[in-house]
């Protein structure tokens, strides 16, 4: 009986920590993409600004 009840709240804890896992490596790759995004939109804009000063040049 007791074991039954211990392998329950096991199998419980596993699937939700699967759940857990699964928003948490979400969120990650999310915030992981918006920072790659910004990086690049910075590095086209300096690459826009240094093709302005050439042309001013």
């Amino acid at each position: 009986m007791i074991f039954e009840f211990v392998m329950k709240i096991f199998n419980y804890i596993i699937f939700h920590l699967m759940d857990i896992i699964m928003v948490v490596g979400i969120c990650w790759g999310i915030g992981w993409i918006i920072l790659f995004v910004r990086k690049r939109i910075k590095k086209i804009k300096e690459r826009i600004k240094d093709e302005g000063d050439k042309e001013e040049m």
